[in-house]
């Protein structure tokens, strides 16, 4: 990685990842004397450079932050152009950079957004420049120096949500600090470090880039080789990889329910639940979401250990979560009595029968109780169980401590014996047949 990040500084290419902090996105903008039409036609041109992944982190995102467990950078940029006041077209690029953080102890690892130092955004609107200039980054030689302001200027100091990096690849960075950059159509519209290349010929600089090009995909293809032994190796029992881009992640287990984004090819996700046909994932810290089970890349037995119990089969979940909550055990039941619980509501789908039968209701409280038993392992509050509440006609409540959940997960109980550790209330609820 180290060495990633030499070629992509030295080279002033735009490639960025993910981090811990977020913020709301600063766009920059340029403004271009070309009509809009054109200006239009250029931004068509340049829509594979719009969003791609990120080799390398360092120099391109706005943090203090070692980026050391940093991988699987992502950019996309989201384009506006308008026509200003005074003539041409302005056009505003916000960059969003997302990346996973792998957690050395593994607790809290998952995509995070960093914050973007404006070289992406910049380096896009180069790229714009230089295609209403009718010229491309290899094919002509900079200006060594440009006037101040020959370009217009970005008014604000981008931050970032969305990122893109494909734009850099095309046109060297214009500068290693994340103010506004100069911007032109005219004649000197591509920028590059002036110190560097101040009395170069065209040849030379020609035949510079075409070096760096050269290093540049000797360092993809490594990048690739990387990515390929990686995937080779065994995933973690608890991650699922997406395997066609534009998969979408919805809020609920349903395809009406609203699409919270799309993830790409190879992107990997922490498993929260799976409920027949669908996953629960974790998107970034307490974003979750759900995906089709059979657009993931499913680890080796995990569906065996977690998640699904006998008889249960691949047919569309009953229930959702309608609420949480974390509060002292409100019933009399003495292993949580006085204690504070994680209390999960619960509400068949409108596509339930009015009536659901008890073994439904066991085999979904199974699966909220190995979720919240995850989710609780990485808190550190003090949680002594957990509580699900069936919002239904027929509905009932069962509570089981924390201690009891994890022997389940960890396979030292079988699922009888942890039914028989467990408040059933009312029992009836939640057995097939009453008890005698």
């Amino acid at each position: 990685m180290r060495v990633a990040s030499t070629v992509a500084l030295a080279i002033g290419i735009v490639l960025a990842a993910a981090a811990t902090a977020s913020g709301q996105a600063v766009p920059t903008e340029r403004t271009f004397s070309a009509t809009e039409a054109r200006v239009q036609k250029a931004l068509r041109d340049l829509h594979s450079a719009v969003s791609g992944r990120l080799p390398v982190l360092d120099g391109f995102v706005d943090t203090t932050e070692p980026l050391d467990h940093y991988e699987r950078g992502f950019y996309q940029c989201t384009i506006q152009e308008s026509p200003p006041a005074g003539g041409g077209t302005t056009v505003r690029v916000t960059a969003k950079i997302t990346a996973w953080y792998a957690d050395p102890s593994g607790a809290h690892s998952g995509y995070r957004i960093l914050t973007s130092n404006g070289r992406i955004e910049s380096d896009f609107l180069d790229s714009v420049g230089e295609a209403l200039a009718g010229k491309s980054a290899a094919a002509s030689p900079p200006a060594a120096t440009a006037p101040p302001n020959s370009r217009g200027s970005s008014t604000t100091k981008p931050t970032a949500t969305a990122a893109s990096a494909s734009a850099s690849a095309k046109s060297p960075a214009s500068s290693g600090s994340s103010g506004s950059a100069p911007a032109s159509s005219g004649p000197a519209s591509e920028n590059t470090q002036p110190g560097a290349l101040a009395g170069m010929t065209t040849e030379a600089i020609r035949a510079k880039r075409e070096d760096t090009d050269r290093k540049i995909k000797d360092l993809t293809t490594q990048v690739q080789n990387f990515e390929q032994i990686r995937a080779s190796l065994s995933r973690p029992d608890d991650i699922a990889a997406v395997k066609k881009g534009g998969t979408p992640i919805y809020s609920n287990p349903e395809e009406k329910a609203e699409i919270l984004m799309t993830a790409e090819a190879g992107d990997e996700f922490p498993i929260l639940d799976v409920q027949g046909a669908w996953v629960h994932v974790q998107i970034s810290g307490p974003s979750r979401g759900w995906m089709r089970r059979a657009q993931l890349e499913m680890p080796a037995g995990f569906l065996e250990g977690v998640g699904k119990s006998s008889g249960e089969s691949d047919a569309v979940p009953l229930f959702r979560v309608t609420r949480e909550d974390i509060s002292p055990f409100a019933g009399s039941w003495g292993p949580l009595k006085d204690n504070v619980v994680k209390i999960l509501w619960v509400a068949p789908l409108d596509s339930a029968p009015a009536q659901t039968s008890a073994q439904a209701k066991r085999t979904y409280a199974r699966s909220l109780f190995l979720k919240a038993y995850r989710e609780i392992s990485s808190d550190t509050a003090e949680t002594a169980g957990v509580v699900i509440v069936f919002d239904s006609a027929d509905g009932g409540q069962v509570a089981a401590t924390l201690a009891s959940v994890k022997l389940l997960a960890t396979g030292k109980i079988s699922d009888e014996v942890f039914w028989a550790q467990c408040s059933l209330d009312p029992p009836e609820s939640f057995e097939d047949t009453p008890k005698q």
